[in-house]
């Protein structure tokens, strides 16, 4: 018995110095066999982008696809996660891909590393013009169909960034927007809502598409401490988060605001009215979603405590997920509970309300698809 311990022993010390040294053979060193190792141990997945119609997904070892709602994989690619770079200096496994369905999903522009990709039918012209821009995911706000995309970017001459237009086949439109947080596309596609906020100064701008060309339209509208923006389905109403919130229709001006005083928040306008979803300044530490007409009367207030919120501006339905795990989903107007389910890990929740998991092979999985209005 001592005997086979001993051989044991001595095979895995042997095997061990193989897999070091031929490691050392590819110029990898250690990093090699954290490579190794981790493609075939790193299986988890996660959901880049998704909607009722795809999704784009990504496995730990590197592999992108994206699915149909069918399941069936519409496209495929495959990054290194493990190579050397600006994120991730010493090849340790931390890379990771960012996906945009500017389009229906799976259709997605993809960025690895500082460079764009079009997949799936979506427009490769506009992954050269981010390439062009050489655009940071965290400065892409947007896009307005398969062809435009919106930018945060720093422009010579000016302190502070500044909102562009970025069309294919067409030159930049920098507008007259600073300091851009965030913008809102209108179903249109045309049309375009965009809050900025510099200091407590925040302002709000509505930017459609005439003659071809991107422009600012009318006067700004001054917003102090704007924070979120929500446009309705069919362009007409807008509603903002600042201190409070407000709704008006488009091309004028808040009259009245609604709700507690807020710290964050979001929220979905329609004709009916607006539903807020807020934490306040008395406390800070709960969400709660409260439904509004729109003559200012509250119709229903939901408490979901100490939870997160997982659902965007605009969306037809607010998600929150407890610290147990607990998913909860609410019919944005009518406060209806539509989805609870205790889950492992976060789910993804597209801009339609869809909730999406992957398994740790990538496949997605739709655990909850909003009634389409």
């Amino acid at each position: 018995m001592l005997k086979l311990v001993y051989g044991c022993l001595a095979f895995s010390l042997i095997a061990g110095a193989l897999i070091f040294v031929l490691a050392l053979e590819q110029g990898r060193g250690f990093r090699g066999m954290t490579k190794t190792m981790g493609d075939a141990i790193t299986q988890d997945a996660t959901v880049l982008d998704a909607d009722r119609t795809g999704a784009v997904t990504q496995t730990g070892n590197g592999r992108l696809k994206g699915f149909g709602r069918d399941g069936a994989v519409r496209w495929e690619t495959k990054i290194d996660r493990f190579a050397e770079g600006p994120s991730n200096p010493f090849g340790a496994g931390s890379n990771d891909a960012s996906a945009w369905c500017n389009q229906p999903c799976p259709s997605a522009i993809v960025e690895f590393e500082g460079a764009f990709s079009a997949h799936g039918g979506a427009n490769s012209g506009l992954a050269q013009k981010l390439d062009e821009h050489g655009a940071k995911p965290d400065e892409i706000l947007g896009f307005a169909g398969a062809k435009t995309v919106f930018l945060r970017k720093p422009i010579d001459g000016f302190v502070q960034p500044r909102l562009v237009a970025s069309e294919v086949g067409k030159p930049d439109a920098v507008l007259g927007v600073v300091n851009p947080s965030e913008i809102q596309p209108g179903r249109a596609r045309d049309r375009v809502v965009s809050g900025s906020a510099s200091e407590n100064v925040g302002k709000l701008h509505q930017i459609v598409r005439s003659g071809g060309i991107w422009r600012v339209a009318g006067r700004s509208i001054s917003e102090p401490k704007l924070k979120n923006v929500c446009v309705s389905e069919n362009d007409v109403w807008i509603g903002t988060v600042a201190t409070r919130f407000s709704r008006f229709a488009s091309g004028t001006t808040p009259r009245s605001s609604v709700g507690p005083r807020v710290t964050s928040g979001t929220c979905t306008v329609d004709q009916q009215g607006i539903t807020a979803i807020y934490t306040t300044v008395a406390d800070p530490d709960r969400l709660q979603a409260a439904r509004y007409s729109a003559s200012g009367r509250r119709i229903w207030l939901h408490d979901f405590g100490a939870q997160r919120l997982l659902s965007r501006a605009g969306s037809p339905e607010v998600v929150a997920q407890a610290v147990d795990g607990t998913v909860t989903a609410l019919d944005a107007i009518t406060g209806r509970e539509t989805f609870e389910r205790r889950l492992v890990g976060k789910p993804f929740v597209g801009n339609d309300g869809s909730i999406v998991i992957a398994n740790r092979q990538g496949t997605p999985k739709w655990l909850h698809l909003p009634t389409a209005r």
